[in-house]
């Protein structure tokens, strides 16, 4: 009995990003074909022509050790979804056909293995084996620094650089306070799957103001799960108005961002309680309801009647959420008594009184106001005639 069988050599190229060093290694893998046993007889009966069996040997030449659940499988079947054990080998598979596609999936290695190892046997019949090789590692990503900081929300870019294998089973980021985000975490997004390297963008949201955030990119393949480098970052509690370069004060109250001081914004048919500046720097200004619905920064607005609700059932309700809200409040909302303009042009309450507008109108010429009362300490809503001048206080989109 005669066997002839030839094994190419491939090179494996292992691509370091870190240190940009390209290293050449050989990984051989031996297909080791013996004890190979063929039954005939001496008449031709109908039937397969050959029987026997194969053992096929995977070995890692640059440490001379074993592979250990290298995965074969072949076409026809015979030999589906077996592992070698811990010495490397396999010996299973009955041969009944002329030809065979036997694949060979190893796990964890960083290359790519291009070419295919055929084997011939002869006998006065022959079994021709083409046999591919393939190794699947663990995916290779990187991600940049967020763009795009908002209140809270952020822009993200990862990069993968090795699938580690035909193609990913998810990728994303993922993102905690704490150092070292995992996949386990809620706070992560799923881009799917992914057949090609490349960049990828994540938009992370539901940010908590004025926190560090760190942050990974993963990718998941069929052999493992893979991080990138980490980048972290700080949400902000303060917010510029880019109309006139004013800055804001801001808080997340339960799940809504609200500004923390009175808007300052110079629009029309605004005014300053009694017409002094002074008084605009500490208060803000004071508006007529039509100016007041157009008149909080791009991505802030007006809040309706219901958002006040909100406001005030986070806290308790509206009953009890007085002295949380105003200044010196634990929930840093920082009302102050800043008066308001009554449709005579008389000014009131400074000291007093707050009154906002809202952005809940009850009739062409009334809407809703919501008042803060500094005597009993408590909150009010009043039907108001829009022509009076009220506080702004903006909530975020």
């Amino acid at each position: 009995m005669v066997f002839l069988f030839d094994v190419l050599r491939t090179d494996i190229q292992m691509n370091n990003r870190a240190n940009q060093t390209i290293m050449r290694n050989i990984l051989i893998i031996l297909i080791v074909i013996s004890e190979l046993t063929f039954f005939s007889s001496c008449k031709k009966k109908e039937g397969p022509p050959l029987y026997g069996y194969i053992r096929i040997s995977v070995i890692d030449t640059l440490t001379g050790l074993p592979i250990k659940d290298a995965i074969i499988n072949s076409s026809p079947s015979g030999i589906d979804n077996e592992k070698t054990n811990t010495n490397g080998v396999l010996f299973s598979g009955k041969l009944d056909k002329d030809n065979y596609d036997i694949s060979i999936s190893i796990h964890g290695y960083i290359s790519q293995i291009k070419k295919s190892v055929k084997i011939l046997v002869e006998d006065k019949d022959t079994v021709k084996l083409n046999i591919s090789l393939k190794t699947v590692s663990p995916p290779i990503l990187s991600t940049d620094h967020p763009s795009d900081i908002l209140l809270n929300s952020a822009n993200i870019t990862g990069e993968i650089i090795d699938l580690g294998d035909n193609y990913l089973i998810q990728h994303g980021h993922c993102w905690s306070t704490s150092p070292n985000p995992t996949v386990n975490l809620n706070t992560k997004t799923e881009l799917g799957k992914k057949f090609s390297t490349g960049s990828f963008n994540s938009i992370i949201t539901n940010l908590l103001l004025n926190k560090t955030y760190y942050i990974r990119a993963y990718a998941i393949n069929s052999l493992d799960t893979s991080y990138s480098n980490e980048v972290s970052f700080s949400t902000t509690s303060e917010f510029i108005d880019v109309r006139d370069g004013k800055t804001y004060h801001i808080a997340q109250i339960g799940s809504q961002i609200w500004m923390t001081e009175n808007l300052n914004f110079n629009a029309s048919n605004s005014d300053c309680y009694e017409d002094l500046s002074s008084n605009c720097n500490i208060y803000g200004k004071l508006y007529i309801y039509q100016i007041s619905q157009n008149a909080c920064p791009t991505s802030w607005h007006l809040p309706t009647v219901n958002e006040w609700d909100t406001l005030f059932n986070s806290l308790g309700g509206a009953s009890v959420a007085y002295n949380q809200l105003i200044q010196g409040g634990t929930s840093g909302f920082d009302v102050l008594m800043s008066g308001y303009k009554m449709f005579d042009g008389q000014y009131y309450g400074k000291d007093e009184n707050a009154a906002f507008w809202t952005a809940t109108e009850i009739t062409t010429s009334s809407a809703t106001g919501i008042y803060f009362f500094s005597n009993n300490s408590s909150i009010g809503k009043i039907t108001s005639d829009k022509n009076s001048k009220f506080s702004i206080r903006c909530i975020k989109n």
